[in-house]
């Protein structure tokens, strides 16, 4: 039996004083790298995402383009922003002896939250 990780990671724009129109759902399925801490000391979780440098998604009129030149985390109407919702689900797909694959991944979110803070390099934190 073998597995091989699957992530979904949802962040829902939350309408602000600057624009009461956010309201966009992004649906993420990768990251390079990503972390949740949990302790009963703090009493709290905490989570760290880290998202490649080059993707390629569609723009409002078709094109593919860099999601960088898009204004991920910066610019007039950034996709995020410190304070919109984040949702993490982690699952597994499990092979097994006979090679078939299914995908087991909870219902219920790892972590759930809001961003804090977004780091203003790339790769995007």
């Amino acid at each position: 039996m073998s597995l091989r990780q699957k992530i979904e990671i949802q962040i829902t724009q939350q309408p602000n004083e600057f624009d009461s129109l956010r309201s966009k759902v992004f649906d993420i399925d990768f990251c390079e790298f990503g972390e949740i801490n949990s302790t009963w000391q703090n009493m709290t979780e905490t989570a760290r995402v880290v998202f490649p440098r080059s993707i390629l998604v569609e723009d409002d009129k078709g094109n593919l383009v860099n999601w960088t030149e898009l204004g991920i985390y910066g610019g007039e109407n950034p996709l995020f922003m410190r304070g919109d919702k984040i949702s993490i689900r982690v699952g597994f797909f499990v092979t097994d002896e006979n090679g078939v694959e299914t995908l087991d991944i909870p219902n219920n979110p790892q972590f759930e939250g809001y961003i804090s803070r977004i780091r203003n390099k790339i790769p995007i934190e």
